[in-house]
């Protein structure tokens, strides 16, 4: 006696049923993948852990780290499911003050900027760093001066070459907005990320506030320095390049 073949409309029936449980699966557990991601940092010292998640039809989630205060300066790291990347945030004041700046890897837009007369910033000293990153700013001799100054210049070159940054924006009140993509939703990687970002922070407005190199003590000192961060703007705790 032959088989019964299926009908058709059971067959696709059976198709449907078996995506939308697949689908129910994956859900449940990136759900449970997110929330342990954020339980993660219930009792962490360093950073605390937020997570939203709204059930339209794209089911997007948010997921926010801030660090704790007064312990860390503020800043923050979000990501989504619709974007492969971290947002970071935060303040540079002291820098804000001084200059606005951009940083992007350095890339065939930049020479065709040039091409047309709309320079960049060159560190110029540091051929590095040239290569490496399109730097614009409202000041190109403070920009300058920050290369100077090696735990700044250490700071921004590793967060383009190492974490592979897209762009970084500092704006004239001293916000600043870093771009570059997550690799992973590990709590540990998460957590690494945003502390290096805040160390990057802290170099960077302390460079901007340092007192320059050889200046005698402040008891001493009568007339305001002269090139390093007077008349030319740049960050009082390093040299102006001559390049």
């Amino acid at each position: 006696m032959l088989a019964a073949v299926p009908e058709p409309v059971t067959i696709g029936w059976l198709l449907v049923g078996g995506v939308a449980v697949a689908l129910a699966t994956a859900s449940a557990l990136r759900n449970t993948g997110l929330a342990g991601f954020r339980s993660a940092f219930d009792h962490d010292e360093d950073v605390s852990a937020e997570l939203q998640e709204s059930f339209d039809r794209n089911r997007r989630f948010l997921l926010r780290l801030t660090t704790r205060q007064p312990k860390h300066r503020f800043a923050s790291a979000e990501t989504t499911n619709a974007r492969k990347e971290w947002l970071l945030a935060g303040r540079c004041v002291a820098l804000g003050k001084r200059t606005t700046m951009e940083i992007s890897p350095e890339g065939m837009l930049g020479r065709l900027r040039e091409q047309v007369g709309v320079a960049d910033v060159h560190v110029g000293h540091d051929s590095e760093v040239d290569r490496l990153l399109e730097l614009r700013g409202s000041d190109p001799d403070v920009i300058r001066g920050l290369f100077d100054d090696a735990a700044a210049r250490a700071a921004l070159v590793a967060l383009f070459r190492e974490d592979h940054a897209t762009r970084f924006v500092l704006e004239e009140d001293g916000m600043v907005e870093c771009a570059l993509p997550r690799r992973d939703l590990q709590p540990v990687t998460a957590k690494a990320l945003l502390l290096r970002f805040v160390a990057l922070l802290a170099a960077l407005d302390g460079a901007a506030t340092a007192e320059p190199r050889g200046a005698p003590p402040p008891s001493t000192q009568t007339l305001p320095p002269q090139g390093v961060g007077a008349g030319s703007g740049s960050p009082l705790g390093v040299p102006r390049s001559k390049g």
